[in-house]
């Protein structure tokens, strides 16, 4: 079993491509800056549990390694609240892109138990 057997991975990197995507269609003023951060922050979600995986020898850095993917998960969340309070995202949207991410938390939990 590798890391990209573990739901919480697919999950992500999912939501990773999908972020990636609705980045670029954001307007071009706001692609050097929160189109350019939500992209950085998705993909860390996804690299991060990578990462930690491969360090399950030491629970520490597992852990350790896990808490910066749900950290760059709440970064990403506020990114996507700002872009739909501000009126530049659909509120339908970020519902779907909630409920993913909300998913991929729950998992979290999961991973430290291996």
């Amino acid at each position: 079993m590798t890391y990209k057997d573990l739901e919480v991975y697919k999950r992500s990197y999912r939501l990773t491509l999908e972020i990636h995507k609705f980045s670029l269609k954001l307007p071009k003023s706001l692609q050097f800056d929160i189109a350019d951060q939500i992209r950085r922050a998705s993909r860390s979600v996804a690299s991060n549990i990578a990462e930690g995986y491969a360090r399950a020898r030491s629970n520490k850095d597992k852990i350790n390694f896990l808490r910066m993917a749900l950290g760059s998960n709440e970064e990403m969340l506020f990114n996507l609240d700002f872009l739909k309070d501000s009126g530049l995202m659909e509120n339908l949207c970020i519902q779907d892109g909630r409920a993913s991410i909300h998913l991929t938390e729950n998992n979290y939990i999961d991973l430290s138990s291996l």
